[in-house]
């Protein structure tokens, strides 16, 4: 079963918080609600609107969970019958595509598939390190 939750910046600390998200389109704020492993509620926090990412199902072993709006660098890799050679390092952010109903990484040269990227690296989020938009051109 896929896993649907979302993270999000505390209104007050400023932290990333993971967790269900909540709407209150009348008091025009989401809140991030938090549980223990056993299932039991644990907190709730007001956060920050813009913000808010979704969880992907992507879950790289070297990077741990990736959420939309994250930012990673990969390899493009070329395969023979003897060697794979490194072609070259991407570095992209994943958004949500309309378009395709699929989470994808944008980069310079276009976008790329998660499925189609292996090994990739976290480097930040798009919310944290605007350093790292820039060298995507975005």
């Amino acid at each position: 079963m896929r896993t649907i939750k979302f993270r999000g910046k505390d209104i007050e600390t400023g932290k990333f918080i993971f967790g269900d998200l909540e709407t209150i389109p009348k008091e025009d704020i989401m809140v991030i609600h938090q549980y223990n492993d056993d299932g039991s509620y644990k907190s709730q926090a007001k956060v920050d609107q813009n913000t808010v990412g979704q969880f992907t199902g992507w879950k790289p072993r070297k990077c741990g969970e990736l959420y939309d709006g994250d930012i990673i660098g990969f390899d493009d890799w070329a395969f023979n019958e003897r060697q794979r050679k490194k072609m070259k390092h991407h570095i992209g952010l994943i958004e949500w595509s309309d378009e395709y109903g699929k989470y994808l990484i944008k980069c310079k040269d276009g976008f790329y598939e998660g499925n189609d990227v292996a090994d990739p690296q976290l480097m930040g989020n798009k919310f944290d390190n605007e350093e790292l938009l820039k060298e995507i051109g975005l």
